[in-house]
């Protein structure tokens, strides 16, 4: 199970940046908040099982 979250967030962390290389911007800013965001949210919650 935690190695197909793991996957699944390389790749979404390999979507992000080509979504960063082929906008600039704005669009990037934000797309760089939300991929901050999601691996803080995975952090809590690999976290939360370990304990």
């Amino acid at each position: 199970m935690n190695i197909i979250l793991i996957l699944s967030i390389k790749f979404n962390f390999q979507l992000d940046s080509h979504i960063q290389f082929e906008f600039s911007g704005e669009f990037s800013y934000c797309s760089f908040i939300l991929t901050f965001g999601s691996f803080m949210f995975y952090i809590s919650l690999v976290s939360k099982f370990k304990l």
